[in-house]
């Protein structure tokens, strides 16, 4: 794959300017580099796996091992490396212990989000809403826990968690269960129904329709690079409780278009949530200043700006180093 890939780049790039950009996953872009000649490679950092291995809980076995040696070998082969966040950067760094020479951070785009779709604030309604994996890395085990606590004191309490929820979590006594076994486990540990409606998988446009109908949207992962499911709240303006993890907090000023809370604090979710329920105007200005956050930072022309002069600059030194 690398060696045709590489050959087709050669060819390509004899007819006009060509730059190559790959993730970091299993080293690959160190091998299609051998082969692409005089086109430069830039990696953009998606999640190095001694990030989202240990956040699954991989252990680290000669496998483990072998794909993180062979990511920062691609890493700091590659010509440039860009990052959706600060966050990824540092940590690429620090891991590795040595200094990125040719580096900078671009946003992932954000969803394009039309103003028919905007939240506006609800009349009287709970909906708490989660879009994401059943598994540690969403933190899917924080927010189930939270509503638990929430629904004792919301009446009326509406939580919907809309994704796949076919993996296994670990609980306090070792146990690793599946989500049937899960939602029990929590019945009996605070001695009420489950609270949680779980719809599975849903198309976009079905989870943009419950997002409008949502108080509140939860974000509890354990680790994020750069979550869509935050970009694509703020693109419709819902009020947002998310972790304080990876780089949500770039995405994410507390207070101001969203709020904040410590990871795998299951009361810091609970009393951020139950805060934006309580108040009507904390919900519409947190709304408001998430539409105008996109539009400054995150709108497609000034990605895209970025982006071009990015590339151009990889390109420049290309040719004359």
């Amino acid at each position: 794959m690398a060696w045709k890939f590489g050959k087709f780049v050669q060819k390509a790039s004899r007819q006009s300017p060509c730059l190559i950009e790959m993730e970091e996953v299993f080293g690959q872009s160190k091998r299609v580099q051998r082969y692409a000649g005089a086109v430069p490679v830039v990696v953009r950092l998606h999640g190095p796996w001694f990030l989202v291995g240990d956040a699954q809980g991989f252990p680290h076995d000669l496998n483990y091992q072998e794909r993180v040696r062979a990511e920062g070998e691609a890493i700091y082969a590659a010509d440039a490396v860009s990052a959706p966040s600060e966050f990824v950067l540092r940590a690429v760094e620090e891991f590795y212990k040595k200094e990125l020479p040719r580096k900078i951070v671009i946003a992932n785009p954000f969803p394009e989000c039309f103003p028919e779709d905007h939240w506006k604030l609800p009349e009287a309604t709970s909906l708490v809403l989660f879009v994401g994996r059943f598994d540690k890395v969403k933190g899917a085990d924080i927010f189930i826990e939270a509503m638990f606590k929430l629904a004792e004191k919301v009446d009326g309490l509406r939580a919907v968690f809309v994704g796949p929820d076919d993996k296994k979590i670990a609980v306090e006594d070792g146990r690793v269960l599946d989500r049937q076994a899960f939602v029990a486990w929590c019945e009996e540990k605070y001695q009420r129904p489950s609270p949680i409606e779980f719809m599975g998988r849903k198309s976009p446009e079905e989870i943009t329709q419950l997002r409008k109908q949502a108080a509140v949207c939860v974000v509890s992962s354990r680790i994020e690079m750069f979550p869509y499911t935050v970009a694509e709240a703020l693109a419709q303006g819902v009020p947002t409780v998310a972790s304080q993890v990876g780089g949500i907090p770039e995405m994410i000023d507390d207070g101001h278009n969203g709020l904040l809370f410590d990871s795998e604090d299951v009361d810091g979710l609970l009393a951020c949530a139950r805060k934006i329920l309580a108040s009507p105007e904390l919900s519409v200005q947190l709304s408001a200043n998430a539409l105008t956050t996109v539009r400054e930072k995150y709108s497609h022309e000034v990605l895209a700006r970025a982006q071009k002069k990015f590339y151009r600059s990889v390109a420049d030194c290309f040719v004359d180093g």
